[in-house]
């Protein structure tokens, strides 16, 4: 590894320290002998991405990660230590970054990214994000033509699966794993197991506007009649699973397919739809414990899941739910003829 292949760390007009986004954050947390590698492997893995997939660091997600490896350390003629040590820098950094930005998103901010002008975090758009990518905000128009697309167009159960992420702001791998026992139709809520970065491992519970209860209800009794013992919402088509349920990944690439379709240029990943609800519930007025509550996310000093334990409990949360919902039954798509 070549010392001064990008210039000095220490130099504040050094080029590259541009392109790495809270680097003066990140580097306060290691000695002045561990940095040194640190910059070097993370410029060699941005240098990577802006050549193979034009983007930044912060951009990067799990499968380019993996090619880089694959395609760059993997095919070095590095021992397995300076491997890892490439691994062990990168994972480092991103969960700095990532525990950072949750914090950050707790408070307003002023975003470090470098930039000539400044950009306050409000809590309903992400100014890093603005920062480095042109796209439209998503919008209830979008949102219409995206259900309409997967009504007419793709398989039942990807209307409803796509639905439920659109209309209740639950995370993707939470609507993929919902278990039959755990939907109630008539009370519009669904439990299902919450994991994520912001919460404990546990039970969450979601909502669905009165309007979908009828296609819900519908794709349900089809379900139970193609199989009487099914288990899930959305299970596997392959009996061999060791989950029985869908893959999100399945999710994803059909939500991906849509917009492609659409010629949508708004962000529409699945988890797009979940600020773009809670964006909303916050312009209606929804305080900041509401809004956790109503995305599962983790609330401090409660115990969630006892909490839901208690129906009355539930059915409180459902009326919040209905007051901050911003979707009209005019959303829905016609009928197919």
């Amino acid at each position: 590894m070549n010392k001064r292949k990008y210039g000095d760390w220490r130099d504040p007009d050094n080029k590259y320290l541009k392109k790495i986004p809270y680097w003066d954050l990140f580097r306060n947390k290691y000695s002045k002998s561990s940095i040194k590698p640190i910059f070097l492997t993370l410029v060699d893995y941005l240098l990577f991405l802006e050549k193979k997939f034009q983007k930044t660091l912060l951009m990067a997600n799990g499968i380019e990660i993996l090619t880089y490896f694959q395609e760059v350390i993997n095919t070095k003629e590095i021992s397995k230590s300076s491997k890892n040590r490439y691994r062990y820098f990168i994972s480092s950094y991103y969960n700095y970054v990532k525990n950072f930005k949750n914090k950050l998103e707790q408070e307003e901010f002023t975003n470090p990214v470098p930039t000539k002008d400044i950009y306050d975090f409000d809590g309903k758009t992400n100014a890093l994000y603005d920062l480095q990518h042109d796209f439209e905000l998503l919008s209830m128009k979008d949102i219409k033509r995206i259900l309409a697309q997967l009504y007419y167009v793709k398989p039942n159960w990807v209307y409803i699966a796509g639905s439920l992420i659109i209309y209740s702001g639950a995370r993707v791998r939470e609507i993929a794993q919902i278990k039959l026992v755990n939907l109630d139709i008539k009370n519009r809520w669904f439990l299902t197991e919450v994991k994520s970065n912001k919460s404990e491992k546990r039970m969450g519970m979601y909502f669905f506007p009165e309007f979908f209860q009828e296609d819900l209800e519908r794709y349900v009794k089809l379900l139970n009649l193609r199989d009487p013992e099914c288990k899930y919402l959305f299970p596997s088509k392959w009996r061999s699973s060791s989950s029985g349920h869908i893959s999100k990944r399945t999710i994803q690439r059909y939500m991906q397919e849509v917009r492609k379709e659409l010629g949508i240029k708004a962000l529409t990943n699945p988890h797009a739809y979940r600020d773009f609800i809670n964006s909303r519930r916050e312009e209606r007025g929804a305080t900041k414990t509401q809004l956790k509550f109503l995305l599962m996310q983790k609330i401090p000093d409660v115990n969630t899941n006892h909490y839901l334990k208690k129906y009355k409990n539930r059915s409180v949360l459902r009326d919040i739910y209905d007051k901050f919902n911003p979707f009209e039954e005019s959303i829905k798509p016609k009928p197919k003829l």
